[in-house]
């Protein structure tokens, strides 16, 4: 028993419908009548399918004169055959001027009447065998066969279609960052020829130390403790924490401003240029990591096998292909088509990469040996700008005046004279004296002495004539 006709697109018995026949028979059934089943036309299709069996497809549709008219398409290798209700050859010039496209069929219509309008068929032939590696190789877009078999089936085989990568990121609809993210990443020679974006540059990571970000967690423990040394000698008068990563961005502030209005700060411009480099390589390849895993989700989506940025060829196995093609036949008709329109439908899927790469910055991955080895030079060369600090001295100096009950920063009355107030506000790195203020009421004065004598000071007030020498 004959198949019935099949309807691919529209409604049945209204304007712009698509039916599909099985063979000549079959559409002989419903059109015996008409040129197509009789004489010339009716010997030129028995003889064609007997060579190139296809689908035979009945288009109905209204003429530029409203009139309700059909046409026979015939999808020959070439291309298609397309035949009015007068047994007449017209060319797809023709039919698009008689209908016009303005309606939803030239979707279909268009990848149908076009070469390579047979691409499911022949991919189904394929697979068992019964089509030949010719009538794949000269489907429009494709530019190679990978001949793969297993049992009956040359499933496993990969075809590859040209479509170069400015349509594929069109279809993508990403924004230009975006777009620039998924070239760089998803192509094995940089985009740019070797040059990389710049997520942050040398100007803000000088401002981020001018404003007390010194990015300390990329430091060693001896470069930290090496740099608070520093920082102490510097700023004598501040009270720095043992963990310099307790230290706040103030005091650092003033640490840079000092170096910044000594000429010092330059020691460090080759370690600010390698914490930008280091930085701008860890948001790039946790840009990238993202961008290959969405890659990868949608090429599962679409069946594809994998997509060569540098070739510009879309690669699928057959089968996968076989399967996308009978999801949507109407659309992938034609081969053309089917690569031309690939990833359209995933519009908006994929990420904000370049439009906010701080998202993907994450410290903890950043890579610090460079920064060190930068680091410990800045620090060397400073350290011998400075001078050597003699830290036992300091230290010692640091437990005396703990036992005497002293905390940095906070103040102690003279007994018996109540009215003086010290406060110890450090020690000097330079020469381990103590750093310290005399405050009565609102007036207040800054001094240093060697340990023994603030001692003296502290413990025996009479040794000084307060009004003398402080001036109030």
């Amino acid at each position: 028993m004959l198949k019935p006709k099949v309807k691919i697109f529209g409604e049945p018995e209204k304007p712009g419908t698509i039916y599909r026949y099985s063979g000549f028979e079959s559409l002989c059934e419903e059109y015996s009548e008409t040129p197509w089943c009789s004489g010339k036309t009716r010997d030129f299709l028995t003889n064609m399918m007997v060579r190139f069996p296809k689908p035979l497809y009945v288009l109905q549709d209204v003429n530029g004169e409203g009139q309700l008219k059909e046409w026979l398409i015939y999808q020959n290798p070439s291309g298609a055959n397309i035949i009015n209700s007068d047994g007449k050859d017209i060319t797809k010039e023709e039919l698009v001027d008689e209908i016009g496209l303005f309606k939803k069929i030239d979707e279909v219509l268009i990848p149908m009447i076009q070469p390579g309008a047979d691409f499911k068929d022949i991919v189904k032939r394929f697979l068992y065998g019964r089509a030949t590696v010719e009538e794949v190789e000269t489907l429009p877009t494709v530019v190679e066969l990978n001949l793969r078999r297993s049992g009956n089936s040359y499933g496993s085989s990969r075809i590859h279609f040209k479509l170069d990568k400015d349509t594929l990121l069109t279809n993508l609809n990403l924004n230009e960052y975006d777009e620039w993210e998924m070239r760089k990443c998803l192509s094995a020679y940089s985009y740019y020829g070797g040059s990389e974006r710049e997520y942050i540059d040398h100007y803000s990571v000088q401002e981020h130390f001018s404003d007390g970000h010194f990015y300390l967690s990329f430091f060693s423990d001896e470069n930290k403790e090496r740099l608070r040394k520093l920082v102490q000698i510097i700023l004598p008068n501040e009270r720095i924490p043992d963990n310099l990563l307790q230290v706040n961005d103030y005091v650092m502030a003033k640490f840079w401003a000092h170096l910044k209005n000594s000429k010092l700060s330059d020691y460090f411009e080759p370690l600010i240029d390698i914490i930008v480099y280091e930085i701008n390589e860890q948001i790039g390849e946790s840009i990238c990591e993202a961008v290959n895993k969405e890659w990868k989700e949608f090429l599962y989506e679409t069946n594809a096998s994998y997509y060569d940025f540098d070739k510009e060829e879309l690669v699928y196995d057959l089968s996968n292909l076989y399967v996308t093609l009978t999801m949507n036949p109407a659309k992938f008709i034609n081969p053309k088509y089917f690569v031309d329109t690939f990833g359209q439908e995933y519009s908006g899927l994929f990420g904000d990469w370049g439009e906010n790469p701080f998202e993907y910055e994450n410290y903890s991955e950043v890579q610090t040996d460079s920064i060190n080895r930068e680091l410990d030079q800045a620090l060397d060369s400073l350290e011998e700008k400075i001078g050597d600090v003699d830290w036992d001295e300091y230290e010692k100096t640091q437990r005396g005046m703990n036992k005497l009950g002293f905390k940095v920063g906070y103040s102690k009355s003279f007994k018996p004279d109540t009215k003086y107030d010290i406060i110890w506000t450090g020690i000097d790195p330079k020469d381990s004296k103590v750093l310290f203020k005399i405050s009565k009421g609102l007036q207040q004065s800054s001094f240093s002495l060697p340990f023994d004598k603030f001692v003296n000071l502290f413990t025996n007030q009479k040794l000084f004539s307060f009004e003398t020498l402080f001036g109030f």
